[in-house]
Parts: structure tokens; C-alpha cells; sequence
């Protein structure tokens, strides 16, 4: 059965027959599954109905990490405080707790609406959890961090203490140098890279190219992999 709820839930088209899959979730008792209770929420969701994905979520009994983090994702974009309102209750539940997903999620809602203060609240759960190993998370913390009003020097300090950094990590960093017009690090962190992507290539360029910096832009198109 719950198979069959998955499959009517993949075929909805509006809020309404959402509905109405949902009174039949709920007939047959499987409004809590830990399958059928993020999709609802996610769907509704898309379906552009917030509300009623918050009125799922509300209404479930012991949603497990993957609810949690489904309806945290909803918010992204849309609201920062119902977010946290969210996470602050996974937090004194005895029955979840948060994981990378979690934080990446929250991470991205407060970014959305430059909410510095309580990405730096989190940011100590973070830590305090032990996700700060976490390349996925520290990324976003960076970009987080590089994005909210600039703030270079909590970016920095991120990325120096990330025990594994990425291409992502890098490219990161070296954006938000070159965001601010910060031009002499973002090249040094550049020449540092032990690995560079296209988007690395791209980011460099452009920002020198922004700043009227066009003879250094030329040279370092010329060292791109290719170029003689």
C-alpha cells in the first residue's frame, strides 16, 4: 500500500488532488511513514503551497531527519525564521538530530535573506557537532559567510580551517576575493590551487576583467590548459 501512495503522490498535478492522495494517506495510516512524509511535504511544496506543507510537517508524528531537512529546504528563499523555528525543535527533540543536510539547508535559508547573526548561532552548532569536518558544509558556510555582506575575514577564516578544501572550497574563496576587488590574495589563493576548473578559470578572469585589470586577465587566459 504505501507503495501505491508513493505512486498516486508521483502523479499529482495541483494542491487539490494533493489533497485528496493525502486523505487517503491518512485513511490507511501512513501519513508518518518515513517515505511518504517528506514526499508530501516536498510536493506540496512545489505544488506552491508552503502552508500546507508547513500544516503536513506540523500535524506528523516524530518525523525523522529526512522530514525535518525536506521542510527546512522548503524555506529556502522564502523565510529564514520558520526555518530556525524548525531547526530549534529538531534541537530539543530526544528523537532526531540534525545532520549535514540539516545545516546546509539552514545555512542557504539564512543566505537567502543575509541573516548573519543566526548563521553565526548555528555556525557554533556546527562546530559543536562536529560537522566543521565537513567539506559540504563548511562550503556553504564559506559561501555563506562570502555573500552576507562580504564578510571576508569569517570566510577566510573558514577556509583556513577546513581540513579538506575542494575544487568548490577553493573557487569559493577565490570569488569572494574578487567580489570585494581584492585582487593581489585572490591570484595568490589561485596560483596555490592544486587543482583548477573551468568555473576557476572563468571567476579569475572575469573579476580582472571587471576591475580594468586587463593586461594580467590576457596573461592568465594564456595559461589556461590549451592555451600556447
Amino acid at each position: 500500500m504505501e507503495q501505491k501512495m508513493l505512486q498516486f503522490l508521483q502523479n499529482c498535478r495541483s494542491i487539490r488532488q494533493l489533497k485528496q492522495t493525502h486523505l487517503q494517506i491518512f485513511i490507511h495510516g501512513l501519513q508518518d511513514s518515513h517515505f511518504i512524509l517528506p514526499k508530501l511535504i516536498s510536493l506540496s511544496s512545489s505544488l506552491d503551497s508552503l502552508d500546507y506543507a508547513l500544516h503536513i510537517f506540523q500535524t506528523s508524528y516524530n518525523p525523522n531527519v529526512v522530514a525535518y531537512n525536506t521542510i527546512i529546504k522548503c524555506f529556502i528563499g522564502k523565510t529564514h525564521k520558520a526555518a530556525l523555528r524548525i531547526y530549534n525543535r529538531m534541537k530539543a527533540s530526544t528523537m532526531v538530530t540534525p545532520n549535514s543536510f540539516t545545516f546546509t539547508f539552514l545555512i542557504r535559508c539564512f543566505e537567502s535573506f543575509e541573516a548573519v547573526q543566526d548563521g553565526t548561532v548555528v555556525h557554533g552548532d556546527i562546530v559543536k557537532l562536529g560537522f566543521n569536518s565537513s567539506v559540504f558544509v563548511q562550503n556553504t558556510l564559506l559561501d555563506f559567510y562570502a555573500k552576507c555582506g562580504g564578510d571576508l575575514e569569517s570566510a577566510c577564516r573558514v577556509f583556513e580551517e577546513m581540513p579538506e578544501k575542494d575544487v568548490v572550497s577553493w573557487n569559493s574563496m577565490i570569488g569572494a576575493y574578487m567580489s570585494r576587488g581584492e585582487i593581489e590574495p585572490a591570484i595568490r589563493l589561485f596560483d596555490s590551487m592544486p587543482e583548477r576548473s573551468i568555473v576557476t578559470w572563468n571567476s579569475i578572469i572575469t573579476g580582472l576583467s571587471k576591475v580594468g585589470n586587463m593586461d594580467l586577465a590576457r596573461s592568465v587566459f594564456q595559461r589556461m590548459p590549451g592555451k600556447k
